[in-house]
């Protein structure tokens, strides 16, 4: 996964990275863009809610960042621009239509 361009959805710094021919955003940010309050776990519940759909469009990547001054390793839940359009259809949020737009 390879961060390919950066683009700001309103305040919001959105990374978009590529694999492959596909490209890709993290839940957190898909979160963020969507404006939820805890945005992992919002997003989490969507795809637990579409699984059937959605597992086909995310990808798991297990990173290691350093925090506190050890090494943690970290899972990163990305997801396809489908992905993103998927779950914008079933978000409830007002900015989904503004975050597909974009």
């Amino acid at each position: 996964m390879k961060l390919i361009t950066q683009a700001n959805f309103g305040e919001l710094l959105c990374d978009f990275y590529k694999q492959k021919n596909e490209y890709y955003v993290t839940r957190r940010q898909v979160g963020e863009a969507l404006e939820h309050s805890d945005p992992n776990r919002s997003i989490a519940n969507i795809h637990n809610r579409h699984k059937d759909r959605l597992d086909k469009y995310s990808t798991v990547i297990n990173l290691i960042t350093v925090e506190g001054g050890r090494e943690v390793e970290r899972e990163v839940i990305y997801y396809s621009l489908k992905g993103v359009m998927e779950i914008c259809r079933w978000s409830r949020q007002p900015k989904a239509d503004a975050f597909i737009d974009f």
